[in-house]
């Protein structure tokens, strides 16, 4: 699973963590953000780093330009990205459909549980 931002990476992985799957060999979470905490979640997340206030400022720099008529076409950029290998990706050893079933699988057991404390 792809995320944009880290935090929501890092949410999925807890997320996941209670759903009784390993992250980083049943399913791998990848981001992109380089935030610090990221390296302290659990499992920590691998993540594509960016130089944000590098990428902030040139941002506030083309919206400036933008104000004064630049097309939006000529102010497309790109910038490098590192990545951060932690322990939260790997090849999946279960396909989606397996996954699929063993989330719909603790949902049932997780309902019964509920209709036999009634």
């Amino acid at each position: 699973v792809v995320f944009a931002v880290d935090i929501a990476a890092i949410g999925a992985l807890r997320a996941l963590n209670r759903l009784d799957l390993v992250v980083g060999r049943d399913v791998s979470v990848i981001s992109y953000d380089g935030i610090p905490e990221a390296a302290y979640s659990d499992p920590p997340l691998t993540t594509f780093a960016v130089d944000t206030r590098a990428a902030g400022k040139r941002l506030a720099e083309m919206l400036i330009e933008s104000i004064r008529g630049q097309t939006p076409e000529n102010l497309r950029e790109t910038a490098p990205a590192r990545l951060c290998t932690g322990g939260s990706d790997g090849s999946p050893r279960i396909s989606s459909e397996d996954i699929a079933r063993h989330v719909r699988n603790l949902a049932k057991t997780k309902m019964s549980k509920r209709e036999d404390t009634k």
